[in-house]
């Protein structure tokens, strides 16, 4: 699988301002089945993740199936009815932000596009 296809890989710190109950942990051996009902974005905060990800059901959703590999800061858009798992890669755990993709494409406008996913506003969810 060709990551370029699947893996927006701006990279930028963690976000200050970030509410506690946005942001998902999972300690290392752990895993977490997630399923996109519509378009999302999956937003490592901070470890590394590793992603298995399944074609939707009818064979669209945007994304082939496979695995792929993240880093804080790093941001994965998931299409519709996908499924995918998440664990953490290594020995460290893993937090992350799973949201609808047009809240974080309509709050990142007006920002730097190369940053990718706005900087720090406080009350964002996820840094969004």
């Amino acid at each position: 699988m060709n990551p370029s296809n699947v893996l927006n890989s701006q990279t930028s710190s963690s976000p200050v301002g970030v509410a506690a109950q946005d942001i998902h942990t999972l300690a290392a051996g752990q895993a977490r089945s997630l399923h996109a009902r519509t378009p999302m974005a999956l937003r490592v905060m901070s470890g590394r993740a590793w992603v298995t990800i399944e074609a939707a059901p009818d064979g669209t959703g945007g994304q082939a199936a496979g695995d792929v590999f993240l880093h804080a800061g790093q941001t994965f858009w998931v299409g519709p009815r996908q499924h995918l798992v998440l664990e953490p890669l290594g020995r460290g755990a893993l937090q992350f932000c799973w949201r609808a993709a047009s809240a974080v494409r309509a709050e990142a406008a007006g920002h730097d596009a190369r940053i990718g996913w706005p900087v720090a506003q406080a009350g964002g969810p996820c840094g969004a």
